[in-house]
């Protein structure tokens, strides 16, 4: 014979009564709902799940998954306290322990933030810090000059699958602008078109009679053929 339920002393303790029908499991669901900013789906446990927002950044969806665990735990041992200890659990305690509980699954949490608003107010409501992405470190790059009556020019070159690019821009020892290139590589290689790159350079400088030139380039591999030949491409 199935006891009565314990929360309520108003029905049978079946599973879904006591974990979603239950007057308790009611007023918590409805105030974790409130918090959350959505409607939960009462129609069985699982669909409590599926209620959540997919727009949710991952630190608000993490938090959402730990906050249904923490309320159906916390119906679980209020039962529990009430039914062998004889304790007297009010709603409010059982509110305050599932939001110490989700300040501890934030603890723990790798997933980040986002701007928008609907996850920052949620954050707001469950009083848990914003955990923003880390700041990618910038490194400071000097261009530095080349020594005078020489030129130098700073390359870089773009790779896909279905096409890639190069150019370069070249400067005096003053840094003030001489020229530069731009050019479409119809090949799909990245070493191809890194070594065209440097092709491209020294067809560039030999036109414009400037015969010493400093390279820069972000392709160590490319600059290597200028000592190991058979680095170079065979279609090149």
């Amino acid at each position: 014979m199935v006891s009565v339920c314990v929360l309520c002393m108003v029905t049978s303790e079946a599973t879904p009564h006591l974990f979603l029908h239950c007057s308790l499991a009611v007023a918590l669901w409805n105030w974790l709902a409130e918090q959350f900013q959505i409607v939960f789906n009462m129609d069985g446990m699982q669909d409590i799940f599926q209620s959540c927002n997919p727009a949710w950044c991952s630190q608000v969806k993490d938090l959402a998954l730990a906050a249904i665990i923490h309320t159906f735990h916390t119906i679980w041992m209020t039962r529990n306290k009430i039914r062998f200890n004889n304790a007297k659990v009010s709603i409010h305690s059982a509110k305050i322990k599932i939001g110490t509980l989700i300040a501890a699954s934030s603890a723990m949490t790798k997933s980040f933030a986002s701007s928008a608003t609907v996850d920052l107010q949620v954050l707001s409501n469950i009083q848990v810090p914003v955990q923003q992405r880390p700041k990618k470190k910038s490194l400071l790059v000097l261009w530095k000059a080349p020594p005078i009556f020489w030129t130098k020019v700073n390359t870089d070159g773009s790779f896909t699958q279905t096409s890639s690019a190069c150019g370069g821009i070249f400067r005096n020892h003053h840094a003030n602008y001489l020229g530069s290139f731009a050019s479409c590589i119809y090949h799909s290689s990245v070493l191809y078109t890194e070594s065209m790159e440097i092709v491209l350079v020294m067809e560039e400088a030999a036109a414009r009679g400037w015969w010493n030139i400093w390279l820069e380039s972000d392709s160590k591999t490319a600059l290597g053929a200028f000592t190991n030949f058979d680095i170079v491409p065979w279609d090149l």
